[in-house]
Order: structure tokens, then sequence, then C-alpha cells
């Protein structure tokens, strides 16, 4: 049974639509405070973007999560991107769009298809990984009664890592 679903390493994208510039990144964050310096990065790192639009969830209870359109108009950036989120079941998982604007209009749709697509290929990129809580255990027994012990606990759903016969 998965604990949760995140990302697997970090993940870049970029598209461009009518000379706007969109740059994706996406990251596994393990708190809000992850999520804001993670932000705080992406801002610094094109400081002369015209919008740095990001969503963000932390883990399951209590979920944490916060959007931001960076202004442009309400609903078409941030909320598409934790719609996004929320589809693939991430959590732990921060997200953010920088657009360098191109002049040309993209409209509300435009801009939610533009952010959701580059947040897409980003979060692609990364990888989604199923994360499953698990105990490790070493245990001994006479080799006479080792497949009786691999039969047993296949039951259990137990995985065997490997065996060290002395």
């Amino acid at each position: 049974m998965s604990e949760f679903i995140t990302l697997g390493t970090e993940g870049r994208s970029h598209i461009e639509i009518k000379q706007s510039k969109f740059i994706g990144h996406c990251r596994r964050i393990e708190s809000a405070e992850d999520a804001a310096a993670f932000i705080r990065e992406e801002r610094e790192l094109y400081p002369d973007a015209r919008h740095c639009c990001y969503a963000w969830v932390t883990g399951k209870e209590p979920r944490l999560q916060k959007t931001s359109d960076d202004g442009e108009p309400s609903g078409t950036a941030g909320m598409p991107l934790l719609s996004l989120l929320d589809k693939n079941g991430l959590s732990f998982t921060a997200v953010c769009v920088t657009r360098y604007f191109g002049g040309i209009l993209l409209g509300k749709g435009g801009l939610v298809r533009a952010y959701t697509e580059c947040a897409r290929r980003a979060a692609e990129a990364a990888g989604i990984v199923d994360l499953v809580k698990y105990t490790e255990f070493k245990v001994g027994v006479p080799y006479p009664l080792l497949e009786k012990l691999r039969y047993e606990l296949s039951f259990l759903g137990v995985v065997e890592d490997g065996a060290e016969y002395g």
C-alpha cells in the first residue's frame, strides 16, 4: 500500500507560446518553509520575469497547500497548477512556472493551458513515484527452514532483499 505519491527528482520544462516563454520547475518539498525557499530561489533565478506562479502541497494530514497567480488574471495559473498536483495525487510537491511575457495576450483559456502544460512537462521530467513505508529486518534461520520461511513470508507481502549464507 502506498504511503504517498510525490516526485522522484527535480523536473524542468520550457515552452514558448505566442512569444511568451514559460519555464517550469518542480521538486519534492518537506514543509511550507521548504516550499517558500523554493519559490524564493525561482524568483532570484529569473528576477526580470513578469510572473512567477506556483502551487505546492505538503503531507497527508493535515494537508497544507498554497497557490499564487502572481499578477496573472485570477484563476489562470495557481489553481490550474494545484489542480495538476491534485489530479496526479501528489504530496510534498511544489511547482513553479515563470513567464516572460511576449507581448501577445493569450486570454484566460490560453494561460490556463500554457501554465498547466508547462507544469505537466516538468512533473513528467521529474518522474512521479509511489513511496511506500517499510521496515527492514534481518532474520537468522537454519538452512533447512529457509524455503519454509520464504513461503510463509510471501503470504504477508514481505519482499526479500537478499540472503547471506554462512
